[in-house]
């Protein structure tokens, strides 16, 4: 997906380079894709791409490449400047996420183009989120890494079922209690089972429940498929500064 964000090209080098989870307004939370999704982006310069163009001619010999590239950085439609409306590619990360209405939780694809309207239906009575009260799912703030970089959604069926088989119409709620305590955080399974997110931050938390799959997310790379690294997981929020 590509997504218009006013980004300056030294935070795009550093610190929010190719990998990086970016929180955005509204709730979003997107991961900046990897270099091969960059060359659409200068091939739609209108302008041409010499402006991002550097030349330094002992470090190309060195690298063996031809030139080096600055990120593009987003203009208004409505400059002066030439180029204007180029945009940065993002891949939605994490995919799990919740409506703060009902709870229901629902895992989105990496390119899922805008914010997900909650779809859940009514629980025990309370208000429909598929009314006339539109409400917009928000990411979970919980993701899996592993010591070798490669990011991982949290695996909250296999949480929450252990090592207990998941039907194919197992649906998850985020249920938060009255304190911020990660103990008072519940993800229920309409099967009944449920587990509360206290401990999810204890050395190998995940160590029976789940091993790095290897995927890299911001090259397009799913979780589905055989597991390529199967490294110990570590769980962080996705804004800590260690991500």
């Amino acid at each position: 997906m590509k997504a218009e964000r006013n980004i300056r090209q030294s935070q795009l080098i550093g610190p929010w380079g190719i990998g990086h989870i970016m929180d955005f307004p509204n709730d979003e939370s997107l991961v900046i894709a990897g270099l091969d999704a960059w060359d659409a982006v200068y091939q739609s310069a209108r302008g041409g791409i010499h402006e991002f163009i550097i030349k330094d001619a002992r470090l190309q010999r060195r690298l063996g490449v031809s030139h080096f590239r600055l990120p593009p950085d987003y203009r208004d439609r409505d400059s002066d400047q030439q180029n204007y409306g180029l945009e940065i590619p993002f891949i939605r990360f994490p995919l799990w996420h919740y409506c703060p209405w009902c709870g229901y939780m629902e895992k989105i694809g990496p390119y899922q183009p805008r914010r997900l309207q909650c779809t859940a239906p009514d629980y025990k009575n309370r208000r429909k989120c598929t009314g006339s009260f539109k409400t917009f799912m928000i990411p979970t703030r919980f993701i899996a890494v592993c010591e070798d970089g490669h990011l991982h959604d949290f695996p909250y069926l296999r949480w929450v079922h252990g090592d207990q088989p998941v039907e194919t119409n197992c649906k998850l709620r985020w249920m938060e209690g009255s304190t911020t305590e990660l103990a008072d955080i519940w993800i229920r399974c309409n099967c009944g089972k449920s587990r509360s997110m206290g401990q999810v931050f204890e050395k190998k938390s995940l160590s029976n429940i789940e091993k790095c799959n290897g995927k890299r997310v911001w090259l397009g790379e799913t979780d589905e498929g055989p597991h390529t690294c199967n490294s110990d997981l570590i769980v962080l929020q996705k804004g800590a500064t260690n991500v």
